[in-house]
């Protein structure tokens, strides 16, 4: 399991982490996060944010939250067994 922190990474980090996870197709993704990762579809159905185009290609488990605190993501992180997942 890799587990990947988007905050203050630089670019070139995600760009090499986000092409690694492309070149491991059929892999579990677990996604934890604030607004920044929620799904928004469902309120703007014409666009698709990050989470929804790697769903595309890719089982993805979203429990992202818009507003939510880091404490709140940290039970994210706790309420699931990372062991299930390829990349956090």
């Amino acid at each position: 399991m890799k587990i990947i922190v988007e905050h203050n990474l630089p670019r070139d980090i995600q760009v090499y982490l986000m092409n690694d996870i492309r070149r491991n197709s059929n892999k579990k993704i677990l996604i934890c996060g604030d607004s920044f990762s929620s799904d928004w579809s469902p309120e703007y159905p014409d666009c698709q944010g990050w989470p929804n185009l790697l769903a595309k290609d890719y089982k993805v488990t979203n429990l992202s939250q818009a507003g939510c605190s880091e404490y709140r993501i940290y039970k994210q992180i706790k309420s699931k067994n990372l062991d299930n997942f390829d990349f956090v």
